[in-house]
């Protein structure tokens, strides 16, 4: 009988150590997934595969991108021109990292001296107990929804423009 119950004590033991070890490593290690970039192509609102800045409809030079904040100030946003697949000049943007989150956050893209688009996002915070991320909850261009590209999920800024 003895022999039984050590043997039941052992079994206990092993199991609390087995549970607490796990329980104290912990695998999370602060993890934290910051919002990602946006992709965004302008093109021509009848054809969204044409480029306006490969087509040189814009210049890539002129293009800037200003961030709305509370106070009235504005604040310059740095992108890159990439190329994705195929297509070449898609403006990627760390905007979402500059918005204020849980609130809209107002972008303004200068394409050139009289036309300015209003990119609207709101970004959120979402934690599974583990991990936190940012992900994008809305997005809006000039007061519309956004279209996409669903061959490279980049937000298409569609431009009516007269061509020669």
């Amino acid at each position: 009988m003895k022999r039984f119950f050590l043997g039941y004590i052992g079994i206990a033991v092993s199991m609390f150590f087995f549970v607490t070890s796990c329980s104290l490593d912990n695998d999370c290690k602060d993890c934290v997934n910051p919002p990602s970039s946006i992709l965004i192509k302008i093109v021509d609102a009848s054809n969204s595969q044409e480029n306006l800045i490969s087509d040189n409809i814009y210049n890539s030079d002129s293009i800037k991108i200003w961030y709305a904040e509370k106070d009235g100030n504005k604040t310059k946003v740095d992108f890159n021109l990439i190329s994705t697949g195929w297509v070449q000049n898609v403006i990627e943007t760390n905007i979402a990292v500059c918005s204020e989150i849980g609130e809209f956050s107002n972008f303004y893209v200068y394409l050139n001296q009289s036309d300015t688009d209003t990119i609207t996002i709101k970004v959120i915070k979402h934690s599974d107990g583990c991990c936190t991320s940012f992900p994008l909850d809305s997005i809006a261009v000039n007061g519309k929804s956004a279209e996409w590209d669903t061959s490279d999920y980049s937000l298409l800024l569609k431009k009516n423009v007269e061509k020669d």
